[in-house]
């Protein structure tokens, strides 16, 4: 598949929300777009939950999750776009929907 956009997520203390946040990604989202979750270094539950709720996702590769300590939201979209595969980046926050 040709990646036209890549979409990165810093999670990081959003287990109350990153569930949102990715169903609501995923209704709106078209071919050609890749979701990238870069855990930065979470304590709570944010991760576990990705993995448990959007196993498809994942599996099917549109759904990239990466990890490393913290480093703040900064350091996270830096690590997303190193690995980005898309023409174009785009960023969400954990917390939108």
């Amino acid at each position: 598949m040709n990646i036209l956009l890549s979409v990165i997520i810093p999670v990081y203390k959003v287990e109350a929300y990153v569930q949102d946040c990715l169903h609501s990604v995923f209704r709106q989202l078209p071919e050609g777009v890749e979701v990238i979750v870069v855990d930065d270094g979470s304590p709570d539950q944010s991760m576990h939950i990705i993995r448990r709720e959007f196993q498809d996702w994942i599996q099917s590769g549109v759904l990239i999750l990466l990890a490393e300590e913290n480093k703040g939201p900064g350091g996270a979209r830096n690590l997303g776009v190193a690995n980005a595969r898309g023409a174009y980046i785009g960023f969400l926050d954990s917390d939108d929907v």
